[in-house]
This record gives C-alpha cells, sequence and structure tokens, in this order.
C-alpha cells in the first residue's frame, strides 16, 4: 500500500523553490564571487518537516473455522526537523556539501477488526480501538553539489541537489486483541500490541537557501530542501508497505564560514611620498619592482577586504604591477579596459610574483 503525499506540499514546495531561485539567477548575473570569498562551512539548524502521509495495512488470519481479519491506519504529519553539515569549495562558486537531518513523529494507529463468533458461521463481531503512541524516525544524510552566489556584501543565496539515503524506523501493529464473555455474541477491543520495523532506501533532494552575514565568518539564515525515498517496510505481521519518506523541510540555520587569512585594512596612499632623493615623477625604485601574472580568475578589491564588492574579475595570466605587499595581500596596478590603469588589491595566493629583469 502506498503512502500518498498531499497536493499542498507540492503546491508549498514549488513556490518555495521558485521564490528562492529567482533571487540567486539574478544575483549569479550581477555579481561576481571572489573564488577565496569562502573556502568551506559548518552549518546547523532546526525547523520542521512539512508533510501529511496516510497508509493502512490488512491482515487475515484462521479463527473458528473463519478468518479473523484486521486493517491499522496510520498517519504521518508535519514534526520537528533537525539537521547538521559541512561544505568544502572544490570550484569557483561550485561546493560539495554532506548534510545530516533527522525527523520525529509520534502518533497512535486507528485499528479495526472482524472477529468470527465460535458458535456460528457467518456473524462476525466488529471492533475497533486504538494502539498505543507509535514513534517515526528518520534519520537521512544528504549529498549535494551546492552553487553559491553573493547578493550583495552582506547576502549568500545557494541552490543545491543530490542523493539522500534515509532511514526510516517506526511502529507498526502486529496483531489485534480482544476480549469476549459467554454468550460471545459481542466482542471488545483490548489492545493493539505493535513492534518496531526499520529500513533504508535510496532517493533524491533538491533545496535552496539564504544566509545573512553578521560577519565574515558567521551567519543566519534560512533551507528549504526536498527530499524523497520509497521504503519498503516489512510489517511484524507479514506482507510489506511501500512508504515514502521525506517532504518538504524548512529549518532556520547558522552557518559558520573557512575564510583565507587576510591582515587587517590600512589606509596606504595611492602615490607613496619618496623618503630619499626623489625620482621623477612615478619612477619605480631600482631592483624594487615587482611584476605579477594572475594564475586563476582573480578579484581585484578596493581595500585588502574580501567581503567588498570587486572592482574587476581579472582572467587568468593578467600582467600586474606589484606596488606593495600587505600582510596575504598585494597592492597592484592593473590595466581596466574601460577607465585605463588602476590601482587595487589582490590576494597573494592567486598571483605569480617575478621580479623585473
Amino acid at each position: 500500500m502506498r503512502a500518498n503525499m498531499s497536493m499542498s506540499t507540492s503546491r508549498v514546495l514549488s513556490a518555495l523553490l521558485v521564490t528562492l531561485a529567482i533571487p540567486g539567477a539574478v544575483a549569479a548575473q550581477s555579481s561576481s564571487l571572489d573564488p577565496g570569498f569562502s573556502r568551506g562551512f559548518v552549518s546547523f539548524g532546526a525547523g520542521v518537516q512539512i508533510v501529511s502521509n496516510d497508509f493502512s495495512e490488512s491482515h487475515s488470519t484462521p479463527l473458528n473455522a473463519e478468518n479473523k481479519t484486521w486493517t491499522a491506519n496510520y498517519s504521518v504529519k508535519t514534526g520537528l526537523e533537525l539537521e547538521g553539515g559541512a561544505g568544502w569549495r572544490v570550484w569557483q562558486n561550485l561546493f560539495v556539501a554532506g548534510t545530516y537531518s533527522y525527523f520525529h513523529d509520534s502518533r497512535n494507529a486507528e485499528v479495526s477488526a472482524s472477529v468470527p463468533h465460535p458458535f456460528f458461521f457467518n456473524q462476525p463481531r466488529q471492533i475497533s480501538g486504538e494502539s498505543g503512541a507509535l514513534s517515526h524516525d528518520e534519520n537521512a544524510v544528504h549529498v549535494s553539489a551546492l552553487w553559491l552566489v553573493p547578493a550583495g556584501n552582506k547576502v549568500e543565496i545557494g541552490v543545491f541537489g543530490g542523493p539522500s539515503i534515509i532511514w526510516v524506523k517506526r511502529g507498526l501493529v502486529k496483531d489485534v486483541e480482544y476480549k469476549e464473555q459467554y454468550p460471545f455474541d459481542t466482542a471488545e477491543f483490548s489492545a493493539a500490541p505493535a513492534e518496531d520495523v526499520s529500513e533504508s532506501a535510496l532517493g533524491f533532494h533538491v533545496g535552496a537557501d539564504v544566509t545573512w552575514l553578521m560577519t565574515r565568518e558567521v551567519g543566519i539564515g534560512g533551507t528549504v530542501r526536498y527530499t524523497r525515498a520509497s521504503v519498503d517496510l516489512v510489517p511484524p505481521a507479514g506482507g510489506s508497505i511501500s512508504y515514502d519518506a521525506g517532504g518538504l523541510q524548512a529549518a532556520v540555520t547558522v552557518k559558520i564560514r573557512f575564510m583565507p587569512k587576510a591582515s587587517p585594512s590600512r589606509k596606504i596612499p595611492p602615490s607613496p611620498a619618496p623618503t630619499t632623493a626623489p625620482p621623477p615623477p612615478r619612477a619605480p625604485v631600482a631592483n624594487a619592482i615587482q611584476t605579477g601574472v594572475t594564475t586563476a580568475n582573480t578579484p581585484v578589491y578596493l581595500r585588502p577586504d574580501a567581503t567588498r564588492t570587486p572592482l574587476r574579475q581579472l582572467p587568468t595570466g593578467t600582467s600586474l604591477r606589484v606596488l606593495d605587499t600587505v600582510g596575504d595581500w598585494l597592492q597592484v596596478e592593473f590595466n581596466d579596459l574601460q577607465y585605463g590603469r588602476r590601482v587595487g588589491y589582490v590576494q597573494k595566493a592567486f598571483v605569480r610574483i617575478e621580479p623585473i629583469r
């Protein structure tokens, strides 16, 4: 028997993903991400898994020369979801990430049964009742390809997707017990003992997240993820139940980012005044000027601060004139095709320095 997800959940998922994906696409076209913007991150959060799944099982066993039949109806609704994960940048804006999520729900099962009469054929007695609280737990691991883009200096938007493995552990009814007294014309529901079963399956997930950066290293935001896997559960009474695990997960998250080392910003005059006899204007000190060549797509900043919006993104192989060194940063002069010669800052990690011969 197949568990069905409500149509309203599907509509909510579609609306949320479209809402978050559109700003991410605009930001990707309007601003370039510093390759050293974030080397990696860890995150953790809490929220809800929005789900409405109803499913059932029916069984028949011989009793009093006839068959005792019973049905258990189960329900899984929205409940608490916890998650934690980490990611590492592998190329430009692309990260590989892994996330663990946990979902819990607990509800009674509605049971009904038809019990044959011990003396008369075709006179079954109908009984019904509820089981005790049956726990439903879903543990999942999501492996994602994550694309991150900045939206200004304080907001980071990501879209992601990939495979998921979901482990389901839940209680299922194994029988319906009843009480009866002579002349046995009626029966009374007594109990519905249950037993925990567990199984796992491979599925998928897609989602989006938004992070507001309180500092360069710490941000707070939200994640929306839709995940799904079809898990075949084996009830203690026999048979099989195909259950669609997962659902729409929405969580508030805290992100801690691993940033490249950078020295504090300090003001440096655009044209340092000479301390010895003045040379001709803009003439370099002999044997002190160096040139550099970018080894990757390299952002240039107005100040040695990677949280600012870059002035330009220099392609690999761009020649630079090195003016000064500030910690892990270089003050360079470069040729801007739109504005001519300009001065800015780049990170040492993306430049190969060569002395002028």
